[in-house]
């Protein structure tokens, strides 16, 4: 069956992660020489990747956040009062040790904080993290941060224009690599939030976007079993994505049901994230 490309929740903060950049740090480069020979290799492998890529965004989706702040992802009073203990603790953003672990904690805290936010928790936390990990990694005019205003009629339209703009920045300097890395732990960290209650999370999806998240599961893993081979810091997100290549639902029930008979395997490739 074709799956379409469009918006879904997971999707969305994929197209956030291509948005972010990195620049060189004072630190020992993660990047690894490479013989002549390699480096002609690796221009054609860039090029599927960008290939790839072009294919995620080719529509720009609905962000969670934004469907949160403007109703469309709603729990009662009720909900509230069980609070999600399966968030990132924010402890976890101390003693990271590569621009690779950096990296992806930014993405998992930017997932995470509309979801502690929706329910009623401190967010202080959240944007203290996550304004020290775009600070350390310089990202600038990041999409998610905090000086968007997400409740504003365009907050939609200046998300997408803002991704975009810094995609092309970065694809500009060549940072393919941690665009891709970026894209996967957000997909990885939406999947994991989903199957911890994905008749909430999930209930403004159509069978349309279920479709779209496990196809994007498809392209991540080529891009990242691409560059994997030249990068060794992403070996934990290529066996993250390898374990979660069983979804391959089209319908919001299989999709249900599927994330329930994986729930270990999920919490599995979670939990590497930051290995």
């Amino acid at each position: 069956m074709r799956k379409i490309l469009l918006v879904a929740a997971c999707v969305t903060f994929v197209m956030v992660v291509a948005s972010c950049g990195s620049k060189k740090q004072t630190k020992k480069t993660e990047v690894p020489v490479m013989s002549l020979q390699d480096s002609i290799l690796m221009v054609g492998v860039l090029a599927e990747v960008d290939s790839l890529f072009s294919l995620m965004r080719e529509k720009m989706p609905v962000t969670t956040l934004v469907d949160f702040k403007t109703g469309r992802l709603k729990i009662t009073d009720q909900e509230k009062k069980v609070k999600p203990d399966y968030l990132m603790p924010l402890s976890k953003a101390d003693g990271l040790q590569t621009i690779s672990q950096q990296s992806r904690a930014l993405m998992i805290y930017v997932m995470d904080r509309p979801i502690a936010e929706m329910y009623g928790m401190p967010t202080d936390g959240y944007d203290a993290v996550i304004t020290k990990l775009m600070a350390y990694l310089s990202i600038y005019n990041f999409p998610f941060a905090l000086d968007m205003d997400w409740t504003s009629p365009t907050a939609q339209e200046d998300f997408v224009n803002r991704s975009r703009e810094i995609a092309k920045q970065e694809k500009d300097r060549g940072a393919e690599r941690f665009l891709v890395e970026r894209a996967a732990a957000a997909c990885i960290e939406s999947i994991y939030l989903f199957s911890k209650n994905p008749t909430v999370f999930t209930s403004h999806f159509s069978n349309e976007d279920i479709a779209d998240i496990t196809y994007r599961v498809v392209l991540l893993t080529k891009m990242v079993d691409k560059l994997a081979a030249y990068y060794p810091e992403m070996k934990p997100i290529q066996s993250s994505l390898d374990i979660l290549n069983a979804l391959n639902a089209t319908d919001k029930n299989e999709f249900t049901a599927q994330l329930k008979s994986l729930t270990p395997q999920i919490e599995k490739a979670r939990n590497g994230l930051l290995d």
